[in-house]
Parts: structure tokens; C-alpha cells; sequence
């Protein structure tokens, strides 16, 4: 019976976490992958969200933008300037620059990064009105980091196995050590 009523409060809370995430989700981009910043001064969001979801190293990827006002209605008739840098120590000049005039909010461009690692991507938009910035973060996939995310996880994993061999070691030594006074 408890188990029954457990099962059922689950399913509840996840309907009522689902509805609520559909009713705020955007009207422009959708899915996981898109990231937000809004400027309440200037009554303006920007969205930014790329395809694929992975983004590897050598393969194109869409990178897309809408710009609304916070009701949700598209920004019309602005300039844009998307600038992509790295966001890696020491190599933050830009590495790609994307200039253009939008007229109905959204806009997208194909883009292949030919280095892995953390980027930052900077949409500028130019009104008549405002002239806004919103930073947006982007990792790129590289073979490099699968090489080394397995060699934390055997770090990690020595972390662990270690104090236990040790201990592991320690205790058999004194064991042995009692059976040899025993003889």
C-alpha cells in the first residue's frame, strides 16, 4: 500500500514539474540545449542554442539566435555581431566574428570549431534604441577531452582503491604477524 502511494506522489510531482517547464519554456528555441539572458532595461531576451546538442571539433554546427522582447514578440530590424572567442587562459582574442542585419529576430549560421574546449559566444545587438550584449557559454568536444575524462575517472577510482589496499595490506600484515607468534 505505501509503496503504492510513493509510486503515485512520484508521478504527480513529475507531471506537475514537466507542466510547469512546458509552460516556461520559449517560444523561439526549444529543447535542453538553449540558454537565456534577458536585459531588463532595454525590454529585451536573447536566446542562443546550437545544433547538434554535442558539439565536436571538425563538424559543422548551426549556431542559432532569437531576439524578442520579454513579452515574446520578435525584435525587428537590428544589427547583430556574434563574436566567438575561447574562453581557455590566454587565447581570448576573437576567433570568429559573424556581422549582419536581422529583420525578423531570428538568425542562425553554420560554424566548425577546429579546437575543443570552453568557448564564449557573444551576440551584440544594435537598435535604434539600445545597443546590448549577452554572453553565452559553449563547450566543444575534442577526442582530447575523452582521453582525459577517463584518465580521471582512474584517478579517482585509485583514490579510492588505494586507502583500501592499503588498509587492506596493513590488516593482513598484522594478521600474519599474530600467526607467526602463535607458532
Amino acid at each position: 500500500m505505501k509503496f503504492r502511494l510513493i509510486i503515485t506522489l512520484l508521478v504527480v510531482i513529475v507531471l506537475v514539474a514537466v507542466s510547469f517547464e512546458m509552460e516556461s519554456a520559449s517560444a523561439h528555441l526549444y529543447g535542453l540545449n538553449y540558454q537565456e539572458v534577458q536585459n531588463n532595461m532595454h525590454d529585451i531576451k536573447m536566446e542562443f542554442g546550437q545544433t547538434p546538442i554535442t558539439v565536436q571539433v571538425g563538424k559543422n554546427v548551426t549556431l542559432a539566435f532569437s531576439v524578442q522582447d520579454l513579452g515574446g514578440s520578435h525584435i525587428r530590424n537590428f544589427s547583430e555581431i556574434v563574436t566567438i572567442t575561447s574562453e581557455n587562459p590566454g587565447q581570448h582574442i576573437p576567433i570568429y566574428r559573424f556581422k549582419s542585419t536581422v529583420s525578423d529576430g531570428d538568425f542562425a549560421f553554420v560554424y566548425k570549431f577546429s579546437k575543443g574546449g570552453q568557448y564564449l559566444v557573444v551576440l551584440r545587438v544594435d537598435t535604434a534604441r539600445y545597443i546590448t550584449v549577452a554572453p553565452f557559454h559553449l563547450f566543444v568536444w575534442s577526442e582530447r577531452y575523452d582521453i582525459l575524462n577517463t584518465l580521471s575517472s582512474v584517478l579517482s577510482l585509485l583514490e579510492y582503491l588505494a586507502p583500501l589496499g592499503i588498509g587492506c595490506g596493513v590488516v593482513g600484515y598484522l594478521l600474519f604477524k599474530k600467526e607467526k607468534k602463535r607458532r
